[in-house]
């Protein structure tokens, strides 16, 4: 969380760092520049954007750091694999969530695509997952309580319309692509397990 904090406050003020760093498919896809999977994770449009994104990390990060230190200690009897699995989640959600611009945006030299919220996206889902009877907090202009599983419907719902209807300067389909991910790396490498809210 810190090192995306800083390495978006630096991009703030140097747009050549940021443009090297956020997600270019046609870079990607032309030039094989494939560490902008990675980097763009790590790099924010302005306050807002790294704010919100920061929010939720720390919100649903510690977290879900904690819940995949405790399962690695009930499977492997090794606290220090949570940490891996924590690590893999986060940057497997942020690749994924880049792969629909990779593969649809790949001729348009001008789209760039940057942030933390596809990576964000996998670990709130690993909690929806892990946790589906959670009581949650929504803002939807006020603060609304709604159960995780109810939440995470509403929300890729929600996605789903907004990537269709493209009419902000949100990535949706990074979204999309880092729930998928969250979601099939529980049942994959956690099957079978739910955890007491």
């Amino acid at each position: 969380m810190t090192t995306i904090g800083i390495v978006s406050y630096m991009a703030f003020s140097d747009q050549s760092m940021k443009h090297k760093l956020a997600f270019y498919p046609y870079g990607a896809f032309h030039h094989k520049e494939y560490s902008r999977f990675i980097t763009s994770i790590f790099v924010h449009a302005d306050w807002t954007h790294l704010l919100l994104n920061l929010f939720v990390l720390y919100g649903f990060g510690l977290a879900m750091e904690r819940e995949f230190k405790d399962l690695s200690i009930q499977l492997y009897g090794s606290p220090q694999v949570g940490y891996l699995h924590f690590l893999a989640i986060f940057l497997l959600s942020g690749i994924v969530g880049d792969l629909p611009d990779y593969f649809m945006k790949r001729n348009m030299t001008h789209y760039l695509s940057l942030g933390a919220s596809g990576a964000i996206s996998g670990l709130l889902f690993a909690f929806i997952m892990l946790h589906p009877t959670a009581r949650m907090v929504v803002f939807i202009g006020i603060p609304v309580p709604m159960v995780a599983w109810l939440y995470g419907i509403m929300y890729v719902a929600f996605s789903i319309y907004a990537s269709k209807k493209n009419s902000d300067n949100v990535n949706h389909l990074a979204h999309l692509g880092g729930a998928l991910t969250g979601i099939l790396y529980v049942l994959f490498i956690f099957p079978g397990i739910k955890l007491p809210v």
